[in-house]
């Protein structure tokens, strides 16, 4: 690498795919160095910029991560373009920017129970379109109040973790949502026997409430 420096720049929803400088720097370089394969970039910033007009907060929350490089090299400046970003090499990737603090293993406590919800028998549609499914799941009663709490592997990242069937199932899930639904109708009931549907056929519910989540990236899948 030249001399250049490094620039904190962002990009807005109306532009035409130009980083464009942030009046606001909030990122410190540590190291940068480049080989005949490799150009390596090593750079810190707080979590909250507190720069709610060009910076995104880091949280614990899968992030997604958005980058492009080029051949060519960029010209000194903070406002010299960049070169042809248009045409640039684009990927993204979604990850865990923080590490989340070690939790105590707890599925083999003996006030621990496990609880599976599997949608049983999902057939994947031919074509290349997107499946979503919805399945409707009643709990027991419950004579007291329960927890939830992290019950899965300790090295995992997601207190919540995906049921797989198979190494090929992974290939194909995307993200999973676990709602709540407020009170009881006769509605819910018969869903609850049910194998479940696509999303766009089920008549809207009271499932307002989010209990958990996850979403491709978590836990390293």
């Amino acid at each position: 690498m030249d001399a250049s420096p490094v620039h904190d720049r962002h990009i807005r929803p109306d532009s035409d795919g130009e980083p464009i400088y942030d009046a606001s720097q909030d990122y410190t370089l540590l190291l940068g160095y480049e080989n005949t394969t490799h150009t390596v970039i090593r750079f810190k910033r707080n979590l909250d910029t507190c720069d709610m007009k060009d910076d995104f907060p880091i949280t614990n929350d899968t992030m997604r991560v958005l980058f492009l490089y080029s051949k060519e090299k960029p010209r000194s400046g903070p406002n010299a373009p960049l070169p042809q970003p248009l045409v640039a090499f684009k990927g993204s990737r979604s990850i865990f920017l923080t590490q989340r603090s070690a939790q105590d293993e707890l599925s083999n406590a003996p006030s621990v129970s496990i609880l599976e919800l599997r949608n049983e028998d999902v057939e994947l549609p031919d074509s290349d379109e997107s499946l979503y499914w919805c399945k409707i799941f009643k709990l027991d009663d419950f004579a007291q109040k329960h927890h939830l709490v992290r019950i899965a592997q300790q090295e995992a990242t997601s207190p919540y973790e995906p049921v797989f069937d198979s190494s090929t199932s992974v290939l194909y899930l995307n993200h999973l949502i676990l709602y709540e639904c407020q009170g009881l109708s006769p509605d819910l009931e018969q869903l609850s026997r049910e194998r479940g549907q696509p999303c766009f056929r089920l008549q809207p519910m009271h499932c307002n409430t989010v209990v958990a989540n996850w979403a491709r990236g978590s836990d390293r899948k």
